[in-house]
């Protein structure tokens, strides 16, 4: 796959969560989505996320929490798809693993926007790639 192909496809998954995210949150004005931050608070996970997560909820929360704001809408993203595909167990187990190799070696105010300088790909971005792609097997709208 050539990099102009994966970020391509990068940009489809990522309009497909923002309109997930957008339901879930019950946002209707399109000026107010387009206007907001792509952030996701722990009250509005919280809201999310109690009852549809059930025994895994804590868990999950922590894994939000350790990634921090600036990954909180990807998150949110693919644990909403794991809940509606009753696949949160292994979506849990693949944020858990990128957090161990990745994230938590970077400062919380840029992770996940760490890119490998030798290939010119976030290591982030291709995790959500294959947990949406190939743990949870959605489609690009």
């Amino acid at each position: 796959m050539t990099f102009s192909l994966f970020r391509f496809k990068i940009k489809v998954f990522a309009r497909t969560a923002d309109y997930s995210v957008k339901m879930a949150l019950k946002i209707q004005n399109i000026k107010e989505v387009n206007n907001l931050p792509k952030v996701v608070t722990k009250e509005q996970f919280e809201k999310l996320f109690r009852n549809k997560l059930g025994g895994h909820y804590e868990h999950a929360l922590t894994i939000f929490i350790q990634y921090g704001k600036i990954l909180s809408w990807d998150v949110a993203n693919v644990l909403l798809h794991a809940a509606d595909k009753d696949n949160v167990e292994n979506v849990l187990a693949e944020l858990e693993k990128h957090w161990e190799e990745h994230l938590q070696f970077q400062h919380p105010e840029i992770r996940g926007t760490v890119e490998n300088r030798l290939f010119g790909v976030n290591e982030t971005q291709t995790m959500f790639l294959y947990i949406c792609k190939n743990v949870l097997q959605l489609q690009p709208a």
